[in-house]
């Protein structure tokens, strides 16, 4: 087995997938029709993903 950590890291990143696919169908939650997540779900096509906690948020306007 190759030991290159990049390559470890994206093992783990398939695992988790996989099982997000496998135990979270038909829950209830989902819009009917196959749904399932992949690496685009959270990359968006990018090598690190960026959450909603990464991005910077000003405070509102004051309203006038």
């Amino acid at each position: 087995m190759d030991i290159n950590p990049r390559k470890d890291i994206a093992r783990k990143m398939i695992m988790l997938v996989r099982q997000i696919n496998s135990n979270f169908p038909g829950t209830g939650v989902f819009p009917v029709g196959d749904q399932a997540v992949t690496c685009w779900t959270c990359h968006r096509g990018d090598t690190h993903p960026v959450s909603l906690g990464n991005k910077r948020y000003d405070p509102p306007a004051p309203k006038q």
